[in-house]
């Protein structure tokens, strides 16, 4: 099932109706006024995803939907559309443009379903380790991170005890390299309840390996596929937390999972695929918390879309590190989220005006974005509520429209006609032509 059910869920509450285009869902629209019972139409699983109001008649993708609820602008929406990968793009403050955005990476498919099911076996396996008397010293260092024992169950962190090495066929992969399944800590990364990545943190005899372990302190297990890690934890809070470490995210949501939203990107380095940055964009603003270390990736993530803040550890390399050294990570997050209120109004009030513009040319589905925009911001609405005031703005919109036709049909008696193939086309209305087909 794609994003778009789950999207569209957050506004309006949809059963199963038929399994046409791989399944068919309808519900109240959330743009319409009045909402109806069951006018709007979702098929998430046709085409990448669809829906449709039978009523208002707007339609479109999971793209589409986001910009009728004002989470996107147009133009954020074309460069997703096109690929460029640049969300509220800022201009570069350098001489120089570099190139290419090192954030984005190409499309990927999800993992085999026999890799997959074996990774879910693998993680089992490890998640019932840890709590036994096999894994007592990664549970112990896990504890000194300062996770406790329901943070770890519910992000499914295990402990693998010895290094071993699997027939790639195993995990359904034809040939190459046995697959690695390192002696660690083990963190599954999840999509949709899938597992599309198990990323190890290695350990040898004397505990955690350090960074001069030529293998690296971290190993991925051979064929999956790293997304975001944390995606089935997002809750659609208005400011998402971009962490280096997957072990700083759980930490972090742990501490302050019900102010923020939080992912991990796995490195510095790393680059993350459109379809997942794509989930984010509800979100108004991203706290960017890479290393202290991080600051070249910093920057492109600063390029890469004006959504972006920076938000370094006060103390130590990382938030872990921070946490450790006996910081408090919910102020952390609080004092960050009392800045962003400050800042926030210029951006609210350029949404705003946005959308007052698509109104005044006529869009029916700014209205109610704009409403919503104004509940949710505690504006006041003088005379009545924000829901009564869509519904007057919307009937004047509509006697506008039907004013503006009826002045256009007067006009068109009194021009000459000349008959083309197949229309009726009219010299000169207004600035430009116009043509009717014939029925």
């Amino acid at each position: 099932m794609t994003d778009l059910l789950s999207l569209v869920e957050r506004d309006t509450t949809l059963k199963r109706a038929a399994s046409t285009n791989g399944g068919e869902y309808v519900g109240p629209c959330p743009f319409c006024p009045d909402g109806g019972t069951n006018r709007f139409h979702v098929w998430p699983n046709d085409r990448g995803g669809r829906w449709w109001c039978r009523r208002c008649e707007r339609s479109g993708d999971a793209i589409a939907y986001q910009v009728e609820r004002g989470d996107l602008t147009p133009q954020e929406a074309g460069r997703l559309r096109h690929g460029t990968g640049r969300l509220d793009v800022r201009p570069s403050q350098t001489a120089t443009r570099r190139e290419p955005l090192q954030v984005i990476r190409p499309e990927a498919d999800a993992p085999t379903s026999a890799w997959q099911d074996k990774a879910r076996v693998f993680v089992d396996y490890c998640q019932e380790q840890l709590h036994g008397d096999a894994g007592q010293v990664g549970l112990d260092w896990l504890h000194e991170r300062g996770l406790s024992d329901d943070t770890i169950r519910l992000w499914r962190l295990g402990w693998h005890g010895s290094d071993r090495w699997r027939d790639p066929g195993q995990f359904g992969l034809n040939g190459g390299k046995k697959v690695w399944l390192a002696r660690g800590v083990t963190i599954p990364w999840t999509v949709d309840g899938a597992i599309w990545h198990v990323k190890t943190r290695r350990f040898d005899d004397d505990g955690p390996v350090t960074g001069d372990d030529k293998w690296g302190r971290y190993v991925g297990v051979r064929g999956g596929q790293p997304t975001l890690f944390g995606l089935d934890h997002l809750a659609g809070k208005r400011v998402v937390v971009i962490c280096e470490g997957e072990l700083d995210a759980v930490l972090l949501h742990q501490e302050a999972g019900d102010l923020v939203d939080v992912v991990a990107i796995g490195s510095k380095g790393a680059k993350v695929a459109l379809s997942y940055l794509a989930r984010l964009v509800g979100a108004a603003r991203w706290l960017l918390s890479l290393d202290a270390d991080a600051d070249e990736a910093a920057d492109w993530w600063g390029e890469f879309s004006a959504r972006v803040r920076r938000a370094r550890p006060l103390q130590g390399n990382d938030l872990t590190e921070f946490h450790q050294a006996g910081g408090d990570l919910r102020r952390w997050v609080q004092f960050h989220l009392d800045r962003l209120d400050i800042e926030a109004r210029p951006v609210t009030e350029a949404q705003a005006a946005h959308l007052l513009a698509r109104i005044d040319a006529g869009d029916v589905g700014a209205i109610l974005a704009y409403a919503e925009l104004a509940e949710r911001e505690g504006w006041p609405c003088h005379g009545g509520t924000w829901a009564a005031w869509a519904l007057a703005v919307r009937a004047d919109l509509a006697e506008r429209k039907l004013a503006a036709t009826a002045d256009r049909l007067a006009t068109l008696e009194r021009l000459p006609l000349h008959v083309g193939e197949g229309a009726l086309q009219v010299a000169q209305i207004g600035t430009g032509t116009a043509t009717w087909p014939m029925n």
